[in-house]
């Protein structure tokens, strides 16, 4: 059992100085005590890179949220800002190894930050969602097991 608060902690601290460069406010929603079985290093790891691809995609000025939610079996942790967006048919293969939009080739990145997160979540049996739209942003959802 690990600190979930203490988690999204080291994610937010790995992208603070990138979101400061772009005056983007974090948003952090999580209760200090909540504690889930998860690999601290590598779910720190998965969630600042979803926060990595927030900051870099997101106008400056804008707002990244970081909020968990409680379920039965399950905790969400959503990750929502106001960026790019990303356009549904590519939904699907932003998760593939190397797969870089072609909107996005001017930016720095190699392709294998969203990858990584769906590879450590699913080893620690749960799931990753997106919902996005060009222009309004993107939201992500990453479900772990509770118990």
């Amino acid at each position: 059992e690990e600190n979930l608060y203490q988690c999204i902690a080291e994610a937010v601290a790995q992208v603070t100085r990138k979101a400061k460069e772009k005056s983007l406010d974090i948003q952090v929603e999580c209760p200090e005590e909540t504690y889930l079985p998860l690999d601290m290093k590598w779910m720190a790891e998965a969630i600042g890179n979803v926060l990595d691809n927030a900051v870099k995609y997101s106008p400056v000025g804008s707002v990244v949220r970081i909020c968990a939610i409680p379920y039965e079996s399950f905790l969400c942790i959503r990750v929502k800002d106001e960026g790019i967006g990303i356009r549904e048919e590519e939904q699907g293969m932003i998760f593939r190894r190397f797969y870089r939009s072609p909107s996005v080739s001017g930016e720095k990145g190699l392709g294998i930050g969203l990858y990584l997160v769906l590879e450590i979540i699913k080893k620690q049996a749960g799931y990753v969602k997106v919902k996005a739209e060009p222009g309004v942003g993107a939201e992500f959802f990453v479900y772990l097991r509770r118990d």
